[in-house]
């Protein structure tokens, strides 16, 4: 079935959001203001738990693909910045179009930035 695309995609499996058969790409996207406090420190966003595979992208700059967990990424070169435009893509595999065990996929969380020290 093909449905009108929605605005706001939740944190979840996309099969139990009425996508059991889809393959491909969706994109998770949120602008944040980055705390005075975080800059200049260590930042990694984690995307805690997900299926398939994850890209992010910050600033429309990409940060690369994971394949496996950990389920993270350095964004260092952005924090002396006073806003972050996030954009996560997850991508599964066609694994659902093929059988009838579907296989979870979509971006579960938590989502965070972890901050150390420099």
């Amino acid at each position: 079935t093909i449905t009108r695309p929605r605005h706001m995609i939740q944190l979840g499996d996309w099969c139990d959001m009425g996508y059991p058969f889809y393959a491909g790409q969706a994109s998770y996207k949120q602008t944040i203001a980055l705390p005075e406090a975080c800059r200049g420190k260590t930042l990694t966003l984690s995307l805690g738990d997900l299926a398939n595979a994850a890209e992010l992208l910050v600033n429309d700059e990409s940060m690369g693909r994971n394949i496996l967990p950990p389920w993270t990424f350095n964004i260092n070169p952005f924090n002396s910045q006073s806003t972050l435009t996030l954009e996560v893509r997850i991508i599964n595999t066609p694994q659902n179009l093929f059988g009838p065990d579907r296989c979870p996929s979509g971006l579960f969380g938590p989502v965070d930035i972890l901050v150390q020290d420099a």
